[in-house]
């Protein structure tokens, strides 16, 4: 008996796969350029590898190039929610001198962006790692749930889940 993938599956799958190329050719596409010249949204992509790439101290460079990306398009819910993450990753894991002050700049940043409520995948899945580091779980998943109720195939919200 053969089964058929429903087309909404499918074309979240879909959706999900060219969102993260998209992401990725972004990412390279403003790898050279200089800040000042850049967008919100080309300054988050640009800081997003920093922040994913687990070094705590290149975190201080992602938080600086997101609360540029902060001021210059204050109603994105993508930069802080990165910038949260990143103050969320360094108190939780102990990579800073001041954990209480990265812990409350992690959750202010958190309630901001969830305040913007655009329901962006990306957001919601880093909202939910936010608030698993904080040992908020009623609130992780709550975002980890939106995240995949905008995209049905976001590995990250579906992690959260796990």
């Amino acid at each position: 008996m053969s089964r058929t993938v429903p087309q909404e599956c499918f074309a979240n799958l879909v959706s999900g796969v060219l969102r993260s190329v998209l992401c990725e050719a972004e990412i390279d596409r403003v790898a050279g350029e200089d800040n000042m010249q850049r967008t919100a949204w080309e300054l988050g992509m640009r800081a997003l590898p920093i922040a994913l790439a687990g070094d705590p101290t290149a975190h201080a460079t992602a938080i600086e190039l997101l609360g540029q990306a902060i001021e210059r398009a204050p109603h994105d819910p993508i930069p802080p929610s990165l910038a949260a993450w990143c103050h969320g990753l360094r108190a939780g894991h102990h990579c800073t001198t001041h954990p209480k002050y990265e812990r409350e700049m992690a959750l202010q940043l958190a309630s901001r962006a969830s305040g913007l409520g655009a329901d962006d995948p990306l957001s919601e899945a880093m909202l939910s790692a936010v608030y698993m580091l904080a040992h908020d779980l009623a609130a992780a998943d709550v975002h980890a749930r939106r995240a995949l109720a905008t995209d049905g195939g976001s590995s990250w919200g579906w992690g959260r889940l796990a």
